[in-house]
């Protein structure tokens, strides 16, 4: 893309950095804009903003009509999630929602596996803007189905919260520049730092004014709820936090420091969404026989062990005990975050449901950012106190990495310890035993 517009490849990576800032705007609004203008009409207009976005993305002809047209993407992005999850969150049956939000989410994992490669013989062979093209007709379909399939929710109305809206949207607007600039090198790491105060700064002012406002942007009350607050508010971040950084660091390993190429090293992390992806015809039927507590304490504690040991492999390692290792993790992987994402609504009313997915989708992009942001701050301290070049990352730098990883991921232990016994039965079909706790 950066030749078409005749910019360097940093100027050309803006189109990502303001499809994120535009997404982040959008989201702590989009329980209010569902519940207004109707959630269905909602989901069907984003559709046709990320479609139309799409579009203007393909026939871009400067990096300030790309710019434009990525930020009114992301825009439609946004909503098209978190409006998406409100509607499959309201209008599922607490006990079917374990087995939904499995199908929901099977393009979620194939998508990161099959769209780099993909994309880039598209872009070998067609050009990028076909990139941008495919969604087009994808997303006239998806506007039919989506309007002749779901229901029309009843309008809620009530004021607009300016002042809640305009602090969550620095708030997160500050955190996501602070903490992906944290680990890179394009602005000074004190502009860095300087975001994540002000973040702080601004985030502790909304969540004062969320508390105290008539109508609040977004309710905080889901956090009342024992499996919401242990799902969202604790053992998310530092389930996804790992989960999201093993992607970035271990290729870094293969490809760095074992010289793998690109499809080798491709091959290893397949076998990683293979296992998620192939566990989800076992949910029903696991959660079903063993209950949440006992399947989520188990493969929180599997995957974060699963990626530390991912620190043992040399360029000797069978790549065959690679790919076992890499699905096995997968299959942990798979069973651990469908059952926080599914956990997250189990005791949450109706009513805090828009401000439920509200809170899940902002923790989800926050972790998400923070993730590769901490892989790197941890290969910087590995370089830093065995005395190498800064930038150089080695072989031991990476295990380093994978080590302090998976260290982090058993943090989430203990809030998952503390749930009751009957946590999740509802959606599982189990019955909870009197006076079990």
């Amino acid at each position: 893309m950066a030749p078409t517009f005749q910019v360097g490849p940093a100027n050309g990576g803006m189109g990502i950095i303001v499809y994120v800032l535009a997404a982040s705007i959008v989201i702590p609004a989009s329980g209010w804009i569902a519940g207004r203008f109707e959630a269905r009409r909602v989901f069907v207009l984003a559709i046709g903003t990320f479609t139309l976005a799409s579009a203007l993305c393909g026939i871009s002809a400067s990096l300030s009509a790309f710019v434009a047209a990525r930020a009114l993407q992301g825009v439609g992005g946004a909503l098209m999630s978190a409006v998406g999850q409100l509607i499959l969150v309201r209008s599922v049956e607490r006990a079917r929602l374990l087995r939904v939000h499995n199908i929901s989410t099977a393009p979620m994992l194939v998508a990161p596996v099959l769209g780099p490669p993909l994309g880039g013989l598209i872009t070998q062979w067609l050009g990028w803007p076909w990139i941008f093209y495919l969604n087009v007709p994808i997303g006239i379909v998806g506007m039919v189905v989506a309007w002749r399939i779901l229901s029309a929710v009843p309008i809620q109305r009530r004021p607009f919260d300016h002042a809640g809206f305009a602090l969550n949207a620095a708030t997160l607007i500050f955190l996501l520049f602070g903490l992906s600039e944290l680990g890179g090198n394009s602005v000074p790491r004190e502009w860095a730092v300087a975001g994540i105060v002000a973040a702080l700064a601004s985030g502790g002012l909304g969540v004062r004014h969320l508390l105290r406002a008539a109508h609040p942007l977004i309710s905080l009350e889901p956090f009342r709820f024992p499996t919401f607050r242990a799902a969202v508010g604790t053992a998310l971040p530092f389930v996804r936090l790992p989960i999201g950084a093993l992607p970035f660091a271990l290729p870094i390993l293969l490809q760095v420091g074992f010289h793998f190429s690109a499809l080798r090293s491709g091959l290893v992390l397949l076998a990683h969404a293979a296992g998620d992806l192939g566990m989800k015809l076992f949910m029903e039927r696991a959660f079903g026989r063993f209950g949440y507590r006992p399947i989520l304490v188990l493969s929180a504690a599997l995957t974060a062990i699963g990626i530390g040991a991912c620190a043992l492999l040399d360029a000797q390692t069978p790549l065959a005990l690679m790919l076992l290792l890499l699905w096995a993790s997968g299959c942990t992987r798979s069973f651990l975050m469908t059952g926080l994402n599914t956990l997250s609504y189990a005791e949450v009313p109706a009513g805090l449901a828009a401000s439920a997915v509200t809170l899940n989708q902002i923790f989800m992009q926050v972790a998400t950012a923070v993730s590769v942001s901490v892989a790197t701050v941890c290969f910087d301290l590995s370089i830093h106190l065995r005395g190498g070049v800064p930038g150089h990352i080695a072989v031991v730098d990476c295990r380093v990495a994978l080590v302090a990883l998976g260290v982090l991921g058993l943090f989430a232990l203990p809030p998952l310890m503390r749930l009751p016994h009957h946590a999740g039965h509802q959606l599982s079909g189990r019955a909870a035993p009197a006076g079990e706790d």
